[in-house]
């Protein structure tokens, strides 16, 4: 009976690393999908921001995302749906992702901080510069 029990759990245990979903054969690279995923979350950011920028520059999201990286619809729902399937590579794709988005929240910050000091020395010198003037 043991063995029985045994044999059982075992192929349990295969058919669930069986792949529910075969990689299509125009799969998106992850490094591609990892950029796509980085500019979806860019843009439905500043959708959520502020939708009147995207369409002011007439910028239909997915159309954008197709374009730049040259796939169409199909393509891409085959490849995230054989990536969603895999989710150890799925959570892969996304923690790159996040880093990407920690990358360039940085230097954003980093901008804006050189801004506020160059603002702060232009005050300085515009101060300075009346200062003279009365003198």
């Amino acid at each position: 009976m043991k063995k029985i029990g045994f044999i059982f759990l075992f192929f349990a245990i295969v058919s669930c690393v069986e792949k529910l979903v075969e990689a299509p054969d125009d799969l998106i690279s992850k490094e591609k999908m990892t950029d796509i995923y980085f500019d979806l979350a860019i843009l439905s950011g500043a959708k959520n921001t502020d939708s009147k920028i995207l369409a002011k520059h007439k910028i239909e999201t997915m159309d954008y995302v197709y374009k730049k990286y040259d796939v169409d619809s199909l393509q891409f729902a085959k490849s995230d749906l054989f990536y969603a399937s895999t989710p150890v590579v799925y959570k892969e794709i996304y923690e790159k992702v996040q880093i990407k988005i920690d990358t360039a929240l940085s230097v954003v910050k980093a901008d804006r901080l050189i801004e506020k000091k160059q603002d702060s020395i232009d005050r300085v010198k515009r101060l300075d510069s009346i200062n003279k003037k009365k003198d």
